[in-house]
């Protein structure tokens, strides 16, 4: 884990980010590469599921529902 510095809003200033997997990265963008179709998928999925879950608005109607 790496502490936050000064100065990464909205971050908590006594916070910490886990530190990269370099070697996963790399096997991640050769799956992206080998196929690109269901890399696709994969990221359309996944803007679906944050725009429905994650998003402002679904956190506020949420809130709203079950409040």
């Amino acid at each position: 884990m790496t502490e936050v510095p000064p100065g990464c809003d909205p971050t908590q200033p006594d916070g910490e980010w886990t530190d990269p997997d370099l070697d996963g990265a790399a096997r991640a963008v050769r799956v992206v590469f080998a196929a690109p179709r269901i890399a696709r998928e994969k990221g359309q999925a996944a803007r679906q599921d944050m725009a429905t879950k994650h998003s402002v608005a679904s956190r506020v109607l949420v809130s709203k529902l079950t409040g």
